[in-house]
C-alpha cells in the first residue's frame, strides 16, 4: 500500500509543467519559460505556446511581438526535462 503511494505522489509531483509567466527584464524587454511536465515532451509544442503566450501579452497592450532571442533544452537525464526560453519585447 505504501509503496503504492510513493509512486502515485511522484507522478503526480513529476507531471506538473512549469511556466514562468511574462517576466520583464528592462524597460521593454521581457522574457518567459516553458518547461514540459516529463521528459516524454517535445521542443516544438512548447516553444509554440511560449511564442504564443508572447504574442497574446503584446496584443493585450495593441503592440506585436518582437521575438530577440530563443533558447531550448532537451531533456539530458533523471528529472532534467525539454524547457524553452522566450525574450522579447513589445514594439
Amino acid at each position: 500500500m505504501t509503496k503504492h503511494l510513493i509512486i502515485a505522489a511522484t507522478l503526480l509531483l513529476g507531471g506538473c509543467a512549469s511556466n514562468s509567466g511574462v517576466i520583464q527584464m528592462d524597460r521593454n524587454g521581457f522574457m518567459l519559460s516553458r518547461e514540459a511536465p516529463s521528459g516524454f515532451h517535445s521542443l516544438p509544442p512548447l516553444k509554440a505556446d511560449a511564442l504564443r503566450e508572447a504574442g497574446e501579452y503584446c496584443r493585450s497592450q495593441n503592440k506585436i511581438v518582437s521575438v530577440t532571442e530563443t533558447n531550448e533544452a532537451k531533456a539530458s537525464g533523471p528529472g532534467q526535462y525539454p524547457k524553452v526560453e522566450v525574450f522579447f519585447s513589445c514594439n
